[in-house]
């Protein structure tokens, strides 16, 4: 049997067997345990601390390969070392999700969530070079979500998370141009519209518009990153386990940037219809939505159209011209 020795130090017991020491409990240490730390006839808030030699400096822990805390089941916690720069450092939970963060290069960082070894998501940053974002759509698939160098691009449907409650982009913050194979479909179905009757605007409002043709003020606006600044940040050094010095300290000079927003002067003409002159042509006291405000509560604010909502106006003139042609068809005959 191994031998045994015990003292007592402010009701603290420390006990040590061969290849091993218990603080704060009894009994004997465990075979896969060179310390074992806990409390005796209680639970201790902090059984174990650590305090760093000197002031500002930290307590460390030193492990070889790996750390654990807590156990292999469930609720268990590894850390790995990454050993090299360039190598991630990985901080692995015992239900087998990974997450990993290291430094990529002396001026970047990565940033990996895996689930068996495979990255789910990523984060990657690199001093003077494009910053990415990437998802995976599922378990070792392509990602269906990437975001890099001011593009985004989406490998699945795009949708809001509820029906009918949100809007794809704001009346500040507009998109300038959106491409599509085919139009856009609107709901149009007879059973989610109440209050059904026949258009009231036919020929004399068609009449009263006034079809223009411009150019626009600011057609657009050009984005540029700018250089502003500089940023210093200190590079730890790289050393491993034995002292080998794997990377001296470095400081980084990074250049800092901001975007700069530029109107653009329209060039193309146009042709339309003004909002005002819409408004002014439909019957005072009605609030039809083809006329749009940016804010109701301000009567100064942008004004808008929805096209096409004049498209019932349009064949309701139609039909009334229709019906005036074969009267005067008649009368001819």
């Amino acid at each position: 049997m191994a031998a045994t020795a015990a003292i007592n130090i402010g009701g603290r017991s420390i006990s040590t067997t061969e290849g091993g020491a218990k603080v704060g409990t009894t009994g004997p240490v465990e075979t896969d345990s060179v310390v074992s730390v806990g409390g005796k006839g209680g639970a201790y808030a902090n059984p174990l601390t650590l305090t760093p030699a000197a002031s500002g400096s930290a307590a460390t822990v030193v492990a070889t390969g790996k750390l654990a805390l807590g156990s292999d089941g469930v609720g268990g916690l590894e850390v790995q070392s990454a050993g090299l720069l360039g190598s991630f450092p990985r901080i692995i939970p015992a239900l087998g999700v990974n997450a990993g963060l290291g430094l990529s290069s002396l001026g970047g960082f990565s940033v990996h969530l895996q689930a068996g070894g495979i990255d789910q998501m990523r984060v990657n940053y690199v001093a003077g070079a494009d910053r990415y974002w990437t998802v995976a759509g599922s378990a070792g698939g392509s990602p269906i979500l990437g975001v890099s160098g001011g593009n985004a691009a989406i490998a699945a449907t795009w949708m809001p998370a509820a029906d009918n409650a949100y809007s794809l982009g704001t009346a500040t913050f507009r998109y300038d141009t959106v491409y599509s194979a085919t139009g856009a479909i609107n709901t149009c179905d007879m059973r989610e519209k109440t209050d059904i009757v026949d258009c009231p605007l036919g020929l004399d409002f068609v009449l009263a518009l006034r079809p223009k043709e411009y150019r626009w003020i600011v057609g657009g606006q050009d984005v540029e990153r700018v250089e502003d600044g500089h940023m210093e940040a200190v590079i730890p050094a790289v050393v491993a386990e034995d002292g080998t010095v794997l990377a001296p300290e470095r400081i980084v000079r990074e250049p800092q940037y901001r975007y700069v927003v530029t109107p653009r002067e329209g060039r193309r003409k146009h042709l339309g219809l003004l909002a005002q002159d819409v408004r002014a042509a439909l019957p005072p006291g009605t609030d039809y939505a083809m006329w749009t405000q940016d804010d109701p509560s301000n009567p100064d604010s942008r004004q808008g159209l929805r096209p096409d909502q004049l498209i019932a106006p349009l064949i309701r003139a139609v039909q009334e011209l229709t019906v005036r042609v074969q009267e005067l068809e008649a009368k001819a005959a």
